[in-house]
């Protein structure tokens, strides 16, 4: 019951591609395809997915900002790509668990609020992202769980 209310949640908040995501995708020398299944837990991504390859050769993919947002999806595309790839590589990686995802995470879109027009509703909102991820991000952690060298080289 709560893997079905966890996916209707994320379906209902899940919005379209913003140009952003799709500029940062090519940047990346990736391409966007429409949805992805997690190859270690089967969780089912629908929105559009970027698939790149770092200087090494490894496979990434992010499928950007997926939560509630107020609005700020662009504002936090880069840290929601960062945590993207926190979550789908750890905890081989680097040894981080899910809440310390979830942490950088939350420090990232607090400090990408920095630049926004009306910082308090922005860290209203990073609050309701950081929230809502505690609560049904469990569903994406070790989404692919791979070892990378180094997850972060693009951001």
């Amino acid at each position: 019951m709560f893997k079905k209310f966890s996916l209707i949640f994320i379906l209902i908040l899940s919005g379209r591609i913003y140009a952003d995501f799709e500029s940062l995708c090519h940047e990346f020398g990736g391409t966007l395809k429409k949805g992805h299944k997690c190859p270690n837990t089967s969780f089912p991504l629908l929105t559009p997915v970027c698939f790149f390859k770092n200087e090494y050769g490894e496979e990434h993919f992010t499928d950007g900002c997926t939560g509630p947002s107020g609005g700020h999806n662009d504002l936090f595309l880069k840290s929601c790509v960062k945590h993207d790839l926190c979550y789908h590589h750890e905890p081989l990686s680097s040894g981080k668990t899910q809440k310390q995802c979830d942490l950088e995470f939350k420090d990232n879109i607090l400090r990408d609020c920095l630049d926004a027009p009306d910082r308090s509703k922005c860290e209203r909102w990073a609050n309701v992202m950081y929230k809502s991820l505690r609560a049904f991000g469990g569903l994406a952690y070790r989404c692919d769980n791979d070892f990378v060298k180094d997850y972060y080289q693009y951001l």
